[in-house]
């Protein structure tokens, strides 16, 4: 029974993780079509998300996309404010004329970009929050709704309820980490279409040599957030095993049992013996990730260096003003730093899609065990019998019967006992 300890049957849980894997190109004329389904099936389930999030509060979806907007103009705002400040002061120490009132206008704005960037960050926080707790319950009901809907056998099919777990436990977490990346990279691509066409006006190249950097870290992090989804799926037997261990040693209505055995102990020994080994491939693909983003990391470093210096030249040059440096230095800063965000946030969209299929496919499940038009009625208030007649069960993908050739007539009244091992069918 899937409600029962890990030593119950269970079928390899890579089943569920092939069943939707996209096969990989065998050569490279099967790339465009591979690269085609992968980026339609990540929309897809962007969409879908999105599409919750609607169903749950249209309102907040709306306000968080313009305050993701407002959100990237705003460092726009405040780089060029300071950079115009600089300058005035510069011009003010090298003897030219200023007058106060002009000063003071860029202290207003500063002030003004200052306030308006705590409120939409405040505001943004709190629609999070709200946006939060009313698409968990949004889809927690959902969930609870399609329940009804499913046929109960289903419940004794590991890979199923394997799945409706998966779904229950990622509906309070994936569709908002999802939607709070995706509204990140709202805000990153507005900030770096303006500092990109700043950029321009000094250098063609300067954005591009910044943006080029930042293809081998979004391969990495794509190629190294689809490994790290896959391993979680194929493991996910072992995380169940971990669970169970750790939560029959604290749950209250056990722990009598467990200290009368005396399984502490044993429970903590199985449960390290899982741990150490999922822990091992976990780890090895988190260690191959960090090595490939620090090297990437300290080649960005050196670009913008590069990049730095090249600036302080046209200031040397007196192409452009000592505040433009900073305005222009902060441009390219912005952008590193925000293509950087881009593709973090596009990875963890792209791997929290991959996770979001478990939710999908339990909604698309279909009753195979229906009701008929025209059921009878049960009558009431008189004495039923209940009688099985020569029933036979056997769990999914077993190979024997647990209930086999059972013939059994309960009249009304009786008080009758159903005795035997566990696991030899009673609850079925």
């Amino acid at each position: 029974m899937p409600g029962g300890g890990p030593g119950g049957f269970m079928p390899p849980s890579h089943r569920i993780a092939e069943k939707n894997k996209e096969p990989k190109p065998e050569n490279i004329r099967q790339v465009p079509g591979y690269l085609k389904r992968v980026i339609v099936k990540f929309f897809s389930r962007l969409f879908y998300i999105f599409g919750l999030v609607w169903e749950t509060s249209p309102w907040i979806l709306v306000l968080l996309v313009v305050l993701s907007a407002a959100e990237g103009l705003l460092p726009i705002a405040g780089t060029y404010i300071s950079a115009q400040i600089i300058n005035a002061l510069s011009r003010t120490l090298t003897g030219e004329e200023l007058l106060i009132s002009s000063l003071g206008l860029l202290f207003v704005f500063q002030f003004a970009y200052l306030f308006l960037n705590r409120l939409t960050t405040d505001v943004n926080r709190i629609l999070s929050n709200l946006s939060g707790e009313l698409v968990t319950n949004h889809i927690r009901r959902k969930i609870m709704h399609k329940v009804k809907d499913i046929d109960v056998e289903a419940f004794d099919r590991p890979d199923f309820y394997e799945g409706l777990e998966n779904a229950n436990r990622e509906a309070g977490m994936r569709p908002i980490q999802i939607l709070n990346a995706t509204l990140n990279i709202i805000s990153v691509t507005v900030s770096l279409v303006g500092f990109i066409v700043i950029l321009v006006g000094i250098s063609g190249w300067a954005p591009l040599l910044v943006a080029f950097l930042a293809l081998p870290s979004a391969i990495v992090s794509f190629v190294y957030r689809k490994k790290t989804a896959g391993y979680l799926r194929i493991r996910s037997k072992a995380r169940r095993q971990m669970n169970y261990y750790s939560s029959t040693v604290v749950n209250k209505d056990m722990i009598k049992e467990v200290r009368l055995l005396g399984l502490n102990d044993e429970f903590e020994r199985r449960y390290d013996t899982v741990f150490r080994d999922y822990f091992r491939g976990l780890r090895r693909l988190i260690l191959q990730e960090g090595a490939w983003n620090v090297g990437l990391g300290i080649l960005r470093i050196f670009v913008n260096c590069f990049l730095f210096f090249f600036v302080a030249t046209l200031v040397l040059e007196k192409q452009i003003r000592i505040g433009d440096y900073s305005f222009y230095t902060g441009a390219l800063s912005s952008i590193s730093s925000g293509v950087t965000t881009f593709v973090n946030s596009t990875a963890s969209i792209y791997e929290g899609t991959l996770f979001i299929d478990n939710l999908i496919l339990f909604m698309k499940q279909k009753a195979t065990v229906c009701s008929p038009e025209n059921p009878e009625p049960v009558r009431t208030g008189v004495g039923h019998t209940i009688e099985f007649d020569h029933v036979s069960f056997r769990y999914p993908g077993s190979d024997h019967d647990v209930i086999h050739d059972f013939s059994l007539k309960l009249e009304a009244g009786q008080t009758v006992a159903l005795v035997g091992f566990n696991g030899a069918g009673k609850t079925t």
